[in-house]
Formats: C-alpha cells, sequence, structure tokens
C-alpha cells in the first residue's frame, strides 16, 4: 500500500479540521459557560473547555508541519510483523481495515482506507509522516539481510 502525495494531504487536512473544530467547540463552550451561567461550577467547567482547547493548539501545528514537511520526504518508519489484519466493520470486506503490526514487543495499531495484499505473519516497512504518524507506505520485507 502507498499513498499519493495528495492523498496524504487530504488526510493531514482531514485530522487538521477535526482538531481546529474540537478546538472551536471547546473555546466557545467555555466561554458560554462562564459568561451565561452563574455560581462557582462555571469557572471549573469553563476552564477545564479551555484547557481542552489548549491542547489542541500542539495538535494543529503538527498538522502543518507535516503538510510542510511533505516536499522533503522525511518520514518517520517502523518495521516489524503483521499480528492481525481485519475490517473495521465486521462482515464488511469494502471498507476501512485495521492493521495491527508487532514491533520489538510494542503494538502500533493503523486504520488503514484499504484491504493490504499482505498476510498475518509478514514482516513488514511502515513509513509514517513524522508528526500525526498517518500510515503513507506500507511494504513486504525480507528475512534476508
Amino acid at each position: 500500500m502507498s499513498l499519493e502525495k495528495e492523498e496524504i494531504i487530504c488526510l493531514v487536512k482531514k485530522e487538521k479540521l477535526i482538531i481546529t473544530i474540537l478546538f472551536i467547540v471547546s473555546a466557545l463552550f467555555g466561554t458560554v459557560l462562564i459568561f451565561l451561567f452563574e455560581g462557582n461550577i462555571r469557572y471549573i467547567s469553563g476552564f477545564f473547555c479551555y484547557i481542552l482547547a489548549i491542547f489542541c493548539l500542539p495538535k494543529i501545528n503538527n498538522t502543518k508541519q507535516d503538510i510542510r514537511d511533505l516536499d522533503t520526504i522525511d518520514f518517520y518508519e517502523v518495521s516489524g510483523t503483521i499480528e492481525s489484519l481485519f475490517p473495521e466493520k465486521e462482515g464488511k470486506d469494502l471498507g476501512k481495515w485495521i492493521v495491527i503490526i508487532n514491533s520489538n514487543k510494542k503494538l502500533y495499531e493503523y486504520l488503514l482506507n484499504k484491504k493490504l495484499d499482505l498476510n498475518a505473519k509478514t514482516k513488514v516497512r511502515v513509513k509514517l509522516t513524522k508528526n500525526t504518524k498517518i500510515p503513507v507506505q506500507i511494504e513486504a520485507i525480507s528475512d534476508e539481510k
């Protein structure tokens, strides 16, 4: 599985949009809680919403950095064996697929748009975007060195 540059940008922008919506909703909800309700609990709940919004800011910056880094083709790599590969929704082979990769006793789980042509226990190398860790390329590797 390998994604084109346009597909990668589309996936990263989609993640950025979701995080930006969470940021806006959290900030607006916190402001509404503080200014429209009465009592001391409004400050605590409003502060909690602002903290949630603040935690979104680095993720937004990471998505922007990943889009800029696509020109340098600087990817993060993980190698390991496929532990399991199964559809996201039971009984639907055409939807998204979940792949679990074991790399030195550490498990990585990725959601893919299409099924891989690889089987379980196959050694693979996964190239990921540097900050958001979106799988860009999954390829089988041989045991020989």
